[in-house]
C-alpha cells in the first residue's frame, strides 16, 4: 500500500526528501534530549513552569513532538535546565545521499578544534562543550 508521500508523487529517497527527513529528525532529538535533561534534574514541568514565569501547559505544549518552538523559547528552556546548547551548519555535500545516517559527534572542552572523520567526509568542530548533530 502506498504512503501518502508516493501518492503525492514525492520521492523518498532523493537528496532534498533525504536532508528534510535527516534535519526533521534532528530537531525532535534535540527537543527530547533538553526534556531528557529536565527529567534526570528530576524538575516537574511545572517546576520548570515556575522558574520560567509561565504556565504548566506551556511546558507541555513546548515537549510536544509536533511543537515548533522559535529559537528563543529553546535557549529559555535550556537555560532553566541548565543545558548549552550548541549550533552548527554545514553544506549538505551529498552525505545522505548513499543512506547514511546522522551521527552525535560529543565533544569537551578544548582550545583546538576537534577533526572527527566520517566515511570519506571530514568535519571540524570546536565549540566549549556539549554535543552536536551532522551528517557523515
Amino acid at each position: 500500500m502506498p504512503n501518502l508521500l508516493d501518492l503525492l508523487g514525492v520521492d523518498r529517497f532523493s537528496k532534498s526528501q533525504r536532508r528534510a527527513s535527516a534535519l526533521a529528525k534532528a530537531d525532535i532529538d534535540f527537543i527530547r534530549a533538553l526534556v531528557e535533561l529536565r527529567k534526570e534534574q528530576n524538575l516537574s514541568q511545572q517546576d520548570l513552569a515556575d522558574r520560567l514565569g509561565i504556565s504548566q501547559a506551556t511546558v507541555a505544549a513546548f515537549e510536544r513532538h509536533d511543537n515548533d518552538p522559535k529559537l528563543s523559547t529553546i535557549r529559555r528552556y535550556a537555560h532553566a535546565v541548565e543545558a548549552l546548547v550548541a549550533h552548527a551548519v554545514a553544506h549538505d555535500d551529498g552525505q545522505l545521499a548513499a543512506g547514511d545516517e546522522w551521527v552525535t559527534i560529543s565533544f569537551s572542552p578544548t582550545t583546538k578544534p576537534t577533526t572527527y572523520e566520517a566515511s570519506s567526509t571530514q568535519r571540524t568542530v570546536s565549540a566549549d562543550r556539549g554535543s552536536l548533530a551532522l551528517a557523515a
